[in-house]
């Protein structure tokens, strides 16, 4: 449970101060924010902020420490709070804490949209993506396949998680087009914007993924692409701390066609529909994770190249993991969504328990550098090795 600070701290929070504003700009790399100064106040605050990241513009005083914003759930009992009583590497951490699995998810996410972003667009074309809920491919920190990337973080891991906590505490998010759909025959339809927002939009409304008739509010047989599920995770769930790495072979992912593991199983392990693959490349009991202390996690992701026409598979992913220096992980095989986009990174807690849980996370950087080129091939599903490779 969070202590009495928490619960008093119901303070509207302001990340930057002007100094701050002023100080905010983009690195040289395309993909990465610069770090800049940020208030530290004298007692923990709480953020009450939650952001739309697919269709909203952010202001530079509603982002946190320069690189992320808040977004899920609020409300009592779903909350993030700016801790300088806990630092990480003399800076204030964030402890996020949900109370059960009434809700789905309180988390800061690296990929945003600020003004500066999007001033090469249009009036047209920002109201247009606004409309496709695709504003956010023009953030910053997607992460393409073309790079290695490379992220860091600092965890703290109370001793309130116990074998009943559960929940996604960091999470690799693809990154849905928003202009691809499946029509009722199972035939993929691309489409450029415009004509998404005028010639769909105009005779049906997506929830979720499933397109309705707006004249009669009926299903019409229609999907659309979502981006599907987190293709890396790191999960706290059965009394083990966890990567859950993933595949999803379809240019637009079937909800349906689900498939999931659990430690002590490792997989790899297809969907019944051959849609997906997952697998466990590291796993370690709780009992053996340190409690009220500062993890230092280092990832090294290169993700697997999908066929430009977005009929398959190309290459193999990788990840590496450090955790305090120490390398736990080095791991090939078949990582990523079918997406044109990449993916970006969220730290927080999805989908807790119903018992609830607490983290704190602080620190996020990232940083890329380019991939050695590798001869694609097209990768055969039905073979795939011990290790989580394709052959």
């Amino acid at each position: 449970m969070l202590n009495c600070r928490f619960l008093l701290s119901r303070l509207t929070f302001f990340s930057l101060t002007l100094t701050a504003v002023l100080g905010f700009s983009s690195c040289s790399n395309k993909h990465i924010r610069k770090a800049c100064a940020d208030p530290e106040p004298a007692s923990p605050q709480e953020i009450l902020n939650r952001f739309n990241i697919q269709t909203g513009i952010r202001k530079p005083t509603e982002i946190v420490d320069c690189n992320m914003v808040p977004t899920g759930s609020s409300g009592e009992g779903y909350e993030i709070l700016r801790d300088p009583d806990n630092p990480y590497r003399g800076n204030p951490s964030y402890r996020f804490y949900m109370r059960d699995d009434k809700k789905n998810r309180v988390e800061f996410s690296s990929l945003f949209v600020t003004a500066e972003d999007i001033s090469n667009l249009s009036q047209q074309q920002i109201k247009e993506n606004i409309e496709a809920k695709s504003l956010y491919h023009y953030g910053k920190t997607i992460a393409t396949t073309n790079n290695i990337w490379t992220y860091s973080y600092g965890l703290y891991l109370p001793l309130s998680i116990n074998a009943n906590s559960k929940g996604i505490i960091s999470q690799w998010h693809g990154i849905a087009d928003r202009t691809t759909i499946v029509n009722p025959q199972g035939i993929l339809e691309y489409y450029t914007l415009t004509d998404f927002n005028t010639k769909i939009l105009s005779r049906m409304y997506f929830k979720e993924q499933l397109g309705y008739n707006i004249a009669t509010g009926q299903p019409n047989g229609y999907r659309v692409d979502q981006g599907g599920y987190p293709p890396l995770s790191l999960n706290l769930k059965d009394n083990y701390l966890y990567v859950l790495a993933r595949a999803d072979f379809s240019r637009v992912t079937d909800k349906k066609d689900r498939v999931n593991l659990t430690p002590p199983k490792m997989g790899p392990k297809l969907s019944a529909g051959g849609t997906k693959v997952v697998a466990i490349p590291y796993s370690k009991p709780l009992d053996e994770i340190p409690r009220n202390q500062w993890l230092d996690l280092k990832w090294e992701i290169a993700w697997s190249d999908w066929a430009k026409d977005g009929s398959g598979i190309l290459t193999n992913g990788a990840i590496k993991l450090w955790v305090d220096g120490e390398q736990v992980l080095d791991w090939i095989g078949p990582l990523g969504n079918n997406d044109e986009f990449g993916s970006y990174f969220k730290y927080g807690i999805y989908k807790a328990g119903a018992s609830g849980i607490e983290v704190s996370l602080a620190g996020f950087d990232q940083s890329s550098h380019a991939k050695p080129v590798a001869e694609p091939q097209r990768l055969n599903k039905a073979k795939i090795s011990a290790s989580g490779a394709f052959k």
